[in-house]
């Protein structure tokens, strides 16, 4: 009996002292099955026959195929470096990539043509699987074939109604795919691929849509979209040359802004940030090996304003026509040391820059005209103290320039957009970050709200009152607000010093006493801007109403809430804030006449407020509130959890239900509202009805360190194992549940009312 020879870098064949072939483990061969190649080896395992070659140290290397002991052939793979893609037959082997393609990648002609022989280009989608990677002869070859039988057709997910007929499947890209590959340009016209992630809650699919355009065989213009939807905006897009080679791509915001980098085929880039339509605003040049060679800035009609070129450490601005108005020397992308301002035939001026800050943007053009005017008028009085405070002692959340805190602050006196927009822009990340305040804002927010008192300009007015209303609002959560209010009128008499005091005792930043102190200082002013028709200024103003601790400031909301001031409809805004004022008949009456109002929306804050400042005859806001629970506004159950013990029993199912119900973003607030409501009544039916509910919820458990929070803050076991234990009355028996992938923080708190709840509540 012939043997076989062994492959020339496979693996070798034992023999008996007989010559009887043997396994690796000593035992006897199978007997080989007719029909395998000559080359063909056994496995070290003995399960299965095999060809192919391997590498110096065993790795595989290109076309491998393996045959069953019976002679049955069930896989194929390819390998090319650390890459494998297989073709298979049988569950033993799981199919990566495409092996067709894999090897046409590769230029192995002679791989190509066996896998071809074997019938891998006879599966549906190999021409389209072939085209998408670059490979356009192949796949005008495989169109150009016979038909034939497929090595093993893939199986495919369940077909989604709305794709075409046309659409394949393509299990190397987990994409169903639509596109015409001709047998002689390759792939033409335009290709779409519909890639899914899921399902949605109301049953449709989520996934992307990815749109191509292809010319002469090639790729040329390539889309991806946020949803399976065009209409849903584009997330990515590519242009590419005549040789496949990506010269310029574009990725999207959820605003419409856009970043693009451009490839030049001298090796150099340009890097462009802007916004919808082709607004350019900024773009940076990079020579080869990457180094940034100029930088420039662009208006909104997209004239050059400003550039710098950091090879050579200086910068310059130019007007509208073109002309130069600025130029300096440059360090890091920030202006440094003497700047020469030039203002037509006038001789030019010198401008120190030091202590600004100052960065190159559009409008620098216009603002160092401004700046330079500024440093030779007399600092406002409102603003003398700054100039006298050690800034350095005081910590900001990013190490920000001591020195440079009164200049910024002058700066925002201009009163004019782009002035603002630079000191704001500096200064604002180094205040308030996350819902926090840095020591250095307590004495930097009094002087910010000096200043917002006395502008004029709109957009200005805008970026402050936003950032002084999102500081005093923790980012806008109500009940943060009403904590850090409640605790600067525990303050034991006038000044900044017991202000702080009553904070620090609180467990809050001393900051906000400084600035509570200032919101009531100017309070004339919030009263002015909130009845500005320009909802931009008025809404933020009107926050700050609620937040100034002064009854000149509950006035003005209830006015607001009779709509006898302010802009078209600021009510519900008004309504809202009037919850973070001490209840007086005055508010007490608005809020009642706003309980009748046609409008919904109007009703539904009215009755929230009414509860949070425990208003007696409630039967109204109730009666509103339980429409909106009815309508699963988990809110509106949070907020029905302030009643007195006895009324909130008569509601205790609409809890429960909600309980039930509260998806990822209202259940932490439903479940800490829950445990507040039922604290006091630990062995009670209802106690155990608000556990088992959250047994029943899984979205509770999934979030994880949250869930251990919420439980172990109510004494209760942190698992559901330990839970389910204790309403049987046994001992907690569970482990930490720590393994969630959430947090508070990330914007999973939901709705709250904890600083409301009575004391006895509490």
């Amino acid at each position: 009996m012939s043997l076989p020879a062994p492959p020339p870098n496979g693996p070798s064949p034992l023999f008996d002292a007989a010559g009887q072939s043997l396994t690796p483990r000593g035992e006897p061969a199978p007997a080989r099955p007719a029909g395998l190649p000559e080359d063909a080896w056994l496995t070290d395992d003995a399960r299965a026959w095999g060809t192919g070659l391997f590498k110096s140290g065993g790795l595989p290397e290109g076309l491998h195929r393996r045959w069953t002991l019976e002679g049955e052939l069930v896989a194929v793979t390819y390998h090319a470096g650390n890459r494998r893609s297989t073709g298979s037959r049988s569950p033993d082997f799981r199919r990566e990539g495409d092996v067709l393609v894999h090897a046409s990648e590769q230029g192995d002609t002679e791989a190509v043509e066996a896998l071809l022989a074997l019938g891998f280009g006879h599966e549906p989608g190999a021409a389209l699987e072939a085209a998408l990677a670059s490979q356009p002869e192949l796949a005008k070859r495989i169109v150009s074939m016979p038909p034939g039988e497929p090595f093993q057709p893939p199986a495919a997910p369940p077909r989604p109604a709305f794709l075409p007929a046309e659409a394949v499947w393509l299990p190397s890209r987990e994409q169903w795919v639509a596109g015409t590959v001709d047998a002689e340009q390759g792939p033409v016209g335009t290709w779409k691929g519909w890639r899914f992630s899921g399902v949605a809650p109301d049953g449709r699919p989520r996934g992307i849509l990815e749109v191509g355009e292809f010319q002469d065989g090639r790729p040329r213009h390539e889309r991806q979209y946020r949803t399976l939807d065009e209409h849903d905006g584009v997330l990515d897009e590519s242009w590419l040359d005549e040789t496949g080679r990506r010269v310029r791509r574009r990725a999207f915001d959820a605003q419409g802004g856009f970043r693009e980098v451009e490839s030049l085929v001298s090796g150099e880039s340009i890097e462009r940030w802007g916004s919808l339509p082709d607004r350019i605003g900024r773009e940076e040049r990079r020579d080869a090996q990457h180094a940034l060679v100029r930088v420039q800035y662009f208006d909104e009609e997209g004239r050059p304003r400003t550039e710098l070129l950091p090879g050579e450490g200086r910068g310059r601005t130019f007007d509208a026509q073109g002309t130069v108005v600025g130029e300096g020397p440059v360090q890091d992308g920030q202006l440094s040391g003497t700047w020469m301002l030039h203002a037509g035939d006038a001789e030019a001026r010198e401008l120190h820059v030091g202590g600004l800050g100052l960065g190159a943007s559009a409008a620098l053009g216009t603002l160092l005209p401004l700046i330079f005017q500024l440093q030779r008028e007399p600092v406002p009085a409102f603003l003398e103290k700054a100039m006298d405070v050690e800034w350095g002692s005081f910590a900001s959340f990013f190490d920000l320039e001591a020195e440079t805190v009164p200049n910024l602050l002058r700066l925002m006196t201009l009163d004019n957009p782009a002035a603002i927009e630079h000191a704001f822009g500096s200064l604002s990340d180094n205040l308030f970050h996350h819902g926090s305040i840095s020591e250095l804002a307590g004495p930097v927010l009094p002087f910010i709200c000096a200043i917002t008192s006395h502008l004029r300009d709109e957009a200005a007015l805008e970026q402050l009152l936003t950032f002084l209303s999102r500081v005093g609002t923790r980012d806008y959560n109500l009940d943060a607000a009403n904590a850090l209010k409640k605790a600067f009128r525990q303050r034991k008499g006038p000044g900044p010093t017991r202000a702080t005091q009553a904070l620090e005792e609180a467990g809050l930043e001393p900051g906000h006493g400084l600035f509570h102190l200032a919101l009531v200082e100017h309070v004339e002013a919030w009263v002015r801007l909130s009845r500005y028709a320009n909802p931009a200024v008025s809404e933020p103003a009107t926050v700050l109403l609620g937040l100034a601790d002064d009854a000149r400031a509950a006035g003005a909301l209830c006015e607001l809430l009779e709509g006898r001031a302010g802009s078209p409809d600021p009510r519900m805004l008004a309504a809202r804030m009037l919850s973070l004022h001490p209840a007086t008949e005055a508010s007490r009456a608005a809020l009642e006449r706003a309980l009748g109002s046609e409008d919904e929306r109007l009703r539904s804050e009215a009755a929230r407020s009414w509860l949070r400042l425990h208003l007696p005859k409630n039967d109204r806001a109730v009666a509103v509130l339980l429409e909106r629970a009815q309508a699963k506004d988990m809110g509106a159950v949070v907020v029905l959890t302030l009643l007195p013990a006895e009324e909130r029993a008569r509601h205790h199912g609409t809890l429960i239900q909600a309980l039930r119900q509260a998806d990822l973003t209202a259940v932490y607030g439903v479940t800490r509202a829950a445990l507040a409501a039922t604290r006091r009544a630990e062995s009670s039916e209802a106690r155990r009805e608000v556990l088992q509910a959250l047994l029943d919820n899984k979205r509770f458990w999934r979030l994880g360190v949250n869930a251990d929070e919420l439980l172990r803050g109510a004494g209760l076991p942190t698992t559901r194992a330990g839970l389910e234990a204790l309403l049987r009355g046994e001992a907690d028996v569970g482990a930490e549940n720590g393994n969630g992938f959430l947090s508070a923080a990330s914007g999973i708190d939901g709705p709250s009312v904890e600083s409301f709840r009575r004391e006895e509540d509490a």
